[in-house]
């Protein structure tokens, strides 16, 4: 089974805003940082309690961009 994209083309500080647009805050009730991506796109995956979507990198020459994909497995 294909996995489903949740969100393409997105930027380190796309992550960022989607996540303050969709989770609000995080389990310690504070806003999400750039450090707080950083982790999440280190460790390739956003916590279960975010979605548990995969992040998977698209980058070339210039630059680099995610896109959030459902775990289907």
């Amino acid at each position: 089974m294909e996995n489903n994209v949740v969100k393409d083309h997105l930027t380190m500080t796309g992550i960022l805003r989607w996540l303050e647009d969709n989770c609000t805050v995080k389990k310690t009730g504070e806003a999400f940082t750039l450090q707080d991506v950083q982790g999440y796109v280190r460790r390739r995956k956003l916590p279960e309690y975010l979605g548990g979507y995969k992040i998977v990198m698209k980058k070339n020459e210039y630059s680099k961009f995610y896109k959030l994909v459902e775990d289907n497995g």
